[in-house]
């Protein structure tokens, strides 16, 4: 596995999640942009309906799982749900923000540190996945401690 291809896979994969965060966001106020929405502290502007075409929530659930079943090993199915927050749980992070502490020809494990707490990321090479990887499971370090909770198993 390479450093690079690796940045490359969680680049996508955490700008969709984002993406899909954001959009369920919009849809939740009717793509009408709350006065509140800039102490959020989103990284991106506020989704508008031009901007996008997911309209309803059933087309948000099919992008979610197409999204999920494509980066991560274990697949969710339509009545399945990898939850959603805003702001995003990423926030729109740059590959700076990509720190891969383990690094081996069929595994990887990466941190992402953000305003959240850290995420630890697992992948491992997969030649069956479209990316030739797949993500195993993401844990979360809060920042005010408590521990490691599992965000994907």
């Amino acid at each position: 596995m390479e450093e690079k291809m690796i940045i490359e896979f969680l680049m996508e994969y955490t700008r969709g999640v984002d993406m899909i965060n954001c959009v369920k966001y919009a849809l939740d106020n009717n793509y009408e942009k709350p006065e509140d929405y800039d102490d959020f502290g989103c990284n991106i502007d506020f989704i508008t309906k031009d901007k996008t075409s997911v309209k309803d929530t059933k087309s948000l659930s099919e992008w979610n799982v197409l999204h999920h079943n494509t980066y991560v090993k274990n697949k969710i199915e339509s009545d399945g749900s990898t939850g959603f927050s805003f702001p995003p749980p990423y926030n729109f992070i740059n590959e700076s923000d990509i720190e891969i502490n383990d690094l081996s020809d069929s595994e990887a494990e990466v941190e992402i540190e953000n305003q959240n707490g850290t995420y630890v990321i697992k992948i491992e090479k997969d030649d069956s996945a479209e990316h030739g990887m797949s993500i195993l499971h993401i844990k979360m370090n809060l920042p005010w401690g408590g521990g490691e909770i599992n965000i994907i198993e």
